[in-house]
């Protein structure tokens, strides 16, 4: 197998540990000794023979591995590739759906001829197929050798470029998550009483959270204080994990095109969610149905082009209650503060000034724009006056490019 001759070799065995490894191979006696590898370096790993009757009624979430023997049984008299081809991609797409996320392919076979074909027919395509020859994996008497696997397959993860960013990101996540239910599990003795202490653990928690107002959702409420918890887990082991290591990222700067809608659409996955609900939460963004709307004139250095930006579609409110007031239900006004959406390319006309704050670049509904809100409009209004109202998105807690 090639490595890439473009960053230096690592032994780094960087697999995902959070169950999202797939092996399809119908032979069980050749597909072991790939498990035996795995397990010992504690990969969980999901495994199919690619029989129909044994394939998952519905796709694998997020499967990031798959390790595929490209015979399976009842292929072995088949003559046109085209058939076995077929078949073939019926099982993948069984295993990882029409719709497939982030995944790489690495073939556990002794038939690669097929390869190729596979590489052109899958859509959407791995990120990378990888060859992970079996014949190679044997010592002179045929029997698998086990260091060698593991040889070959360091080699393959060092193919692997940002994804492995990405693997053990999610490889933070899942053993933080582990540590966190360690650290609020771990409060009581793991006795006979285990069950009925920890319950009142986590009515405290969520108490905590939500004042009095717990008592509508007691699993809920636990859960974001937990997840206050675990957040801090995840940023220590980060910071810990990574401030004396090498970068999986390089540091060559690429020149994107139009990299201005690539900001734009990563900042709103980063920043807004797409919610489409009735429920009333900090950050929610509303159509300006009110009387207090921002003065175009008081925000924008040219006057021709004010009507355009005045549209009624244009202007805005943003829920910027306090959040403990949200979690504790203790409104008794909302928070409101008008705004605008204004189109990128009248970004050099808008005033600057204090009572003006311009959010980063957005890409919303294919088109380039900012938030922009006046300060000076903050006020409040009754709870019954946004509660029959629907929001089309939230900004969400985070940093923009």
């Amino acid at each position: 197998m090639s490595t890439n001759n473009n960053s230096a070799y690592k032994s780094e065995f960087i697999l995902p540990i959070n169950g999202r490894v797939v092996i399809i191979d119908d032979n069980k006696d050749e597909a072991i000794p790939l498990m035996n590898v795995l397990s010992k370096h504690h990969i969980p790993f999901t495994y199919f023979d690619g029989n129909k009757s044994n394939l998952p009624k519905k796709p694998v979430d997020n499967v990031r591995i798959i390790f595929l023997d490209i015979q399976l049984e009842g292929m072995e008299g088949i003559q046109n590739d085209k058939t076995k081809l077929s078949a073939l991609l019926n099982v993948i797409k069984k295993v990882i759906g029409d719709k497939p996320d982030l995944y790489i392919i690495i073939a556990w076979t002794k038939h690669d001829e097929l390869i190729n074909d596979i590489k052109s027919s899958l859509s959407p395509k791995p990120l990378l197929f990888l060859n992970l020859e079996k014949a190679k994996c044997k010592n002179k008497n045929g029997k698998y050798k086990l260091s060698t696997i593991n040889k070959n397959l360091i080699y393959a993860i060092n193919n692997f470029g940002a994804f492995r960013f990405f693997l053990e990101w999610e490889n933070i996540i899942h053993e933080s998550a582990g540590r966190t239910v360690n650290e609020i599990s771990s409060i009581i003795t793991l006795d006979d009483n285990w069950n009925q202490n920890i319950n009142e653990i986590l009515r405290m928690l969520a108490e905590a959270y939500a004042g009095q107002q717990a008592d509508n959702n007691f699993d809920l409420n636990a859960m974001h204080a937990i997840n206050n918890l675990l957040l801090d887990i995840i940023e220590s082991r980060i910071q810990n994990t990574k401030n004396n290591e090498s970068s999986f990222i390089n540091n060559q700067t690429v020149n994107l095109t139009d990299i201005n809608r690539i900001k734009g659409e990563l900042n709103r996955r980063l920043l807004i969610a797409n919610e489409q609900n009735k429920s009333i939460i900090p950050g929610n963004i509303y159509k300006n149905e009110f009387s207090i709307k921002c003065d175009i004139n008081n925000l924008c250095n040219n006057n021709n082009i004010t009507e355009e930006l005045n549209k009624q579609e244009n202007h805005i409110i943003l829920e910027v209650s306090p959040y403990c007031d949200y979690a504790q239900k203790k409104w008794k006004c909302h928070r409101i503060l008008p705004g605008v959406i204004w189109p990128e390319q009248y970004g050099n006309i808008l005033k600057k000034a204090d009572y003006i704050y311009k959010t980063p670049l957005f890409l919303i509904n294919d088109q380039l724009c900012f938030f922009v809100f006046d300060l000076r409009y903050l006020t409040s209004v009754s709870p019954s006056s946004i509660s029959n109202k629907t929001s089309p998105y939230r900004f969400r807690k985070g940093t923009a490019c």
